[in-house]
């Protein structure tokens, strides 16, 4: 085997140091190039009047379901997979951030209902930046970053859950009045590809601003800027078609490019650890159960506010809580910063089995 490796095939070299840059890429440059796109444009498409109607629902199921989700998930991984308390709760939060993107795509080709529709897509939307907010805290306890006290802790997330999405409000604004409404001229060509490249810049610019500049959830910034420009931009838009399309290319570029990254990075740890595989396989039934027994605490309430619920789109739901690229992009930052590299390698194995 060693000798068939030290032969020089004709761009292998070159295609072992590509996998090589991306399997230890930066961990903040993953969250900075990936999240704005993944999150813009699936918030851009609400139909903001059944999202208004069914945000009680979906804020409950992101903030208290989120909590819930996290500490059980926590309780799970801490006794049944003997981890560390602080690993135990990184790994919750993680999973608590929610990716139902092919259950929505299903769910609207087949005719379902738009407040099923609605619900599961805002709650991913608003989980996501939850479940980071969380994610952040958590790491401080894993020993990445700065470790909080209890009155830290709760105003870090006053800051991050409220001034985060003022923030996006504001970006929000910006583009609309100051960019969009005046590249609107019906006849001139340019401005459909200016009205584009607005939307773009607002995602990312809201991202990087809150989150590096400020300090606040990035996620919530950028999720409001684009709700914010789904109520009130639309008319004003030269090509829904264009503006449609491109966010559909860029989610599925950035969807594509986190799940082979993700798997470039589990190859190589898989083997290494493929005893884990087994627990992986227990770990998908115990959040299954979890997220069925979330469903199920909450239900009361979710029967009764915003625009209700049924029995069996509950039901639903449990099963349309699935976990894709925002965790797999959390965890590859993990494993990046981990003060334990066996630790982050483990964690990458169990979300990307997950997801």
């Amino acid at each position: 085997l060693d000798v068939l490796c030290s032969i020089p095939l004709p761009g292998y070299n070159s295609m072992q140091q590509s996998v090589d840059m991306w399997a230890s890429m930066d961990g903040h440059l993953l969250l900075y190039a990936f999240l704005p796109a993944l999150l813009f444009g699936d918030a851009m498409a609400f139909d903001v009047h059944t999202f208004i109607g069914s945000f009680s629902q979906c804020l409950l199921l992101a903030c208290p379901g989120v909590l819930l989700g996290t500490g059980l998930t926590a309780i799970c991984a801490r006794f049944l997979l003997q981890w560390s308390w602080g690993l135990s709760f990184v790994f919750g939060s993680i999973m608590a951030a929610t990716d139902p993107v092919a259950v929505v795509a299903l769910l609207k080709a087949v005719g379902a209902s738009p407040t099923l529709t609605m619900q599961i897509t805002g709650e991913s939307l608003l989980n996501d930046g939850t479940a980071i907010v969380i994610f952040n805290i958590c790491c401080g306890m894993y020993g990445i970053g700065p470790e909080r006290s209890y009155g830290q802790m709760g105003i870090y997330f006053f800051m991050m859950a409220i001034i985060g999405p003022l923030l996006g409000y504001f970006f929000g604004f910006v583009a609309y009045y100051w960019g969009l409404k005046r590249a609107s001229r019906k006849h001139d060509e340019a401005d459909v590809v200016i009205q584009v490249a607005i939307t773009v810049s607002t995602a990312y610019l809201s991202f990087f601003v809150a989150e590096s500049e400020v300090g606040v959830s990035g996620v919530l910034c950028t999720v409001m800027a684009a709700i914010y420009l789904a109520q009130h931009s639309w008319p004003v838009m030269l090509s829904h078609e264009s503006m449609e399309s491109c966010w559909h290319l860029i989610e599925f570029i950035g969807n594509t490019l986190i799940f082979l990254l993700a798997g470039v990075i589990t190859s190589r740890v898989l083997v290494k650890h493929s005893g884990q595989l087994h627990k992986v396989l227990g770990m998908w039934l115990v959040l299954v159960i979890i997220r069925a027994v979330m469903i199920l605490v909450f239900y009361p309430l979710l029967r009764q506010l915003g625009l209700g619920t049924t029995p069996k789109d509950s039901a639903f739901m449990v099963w349309a809580g699935l976990r894709g690229a925002v965790g797999l992009a959390l965890a590859v930052f993990v494993a990046d910063q981990a003060p334990d590299e066996e630790e982050g390698e483990i964690l990458i194995v169990f979300v990307s089995g997950l997801a």
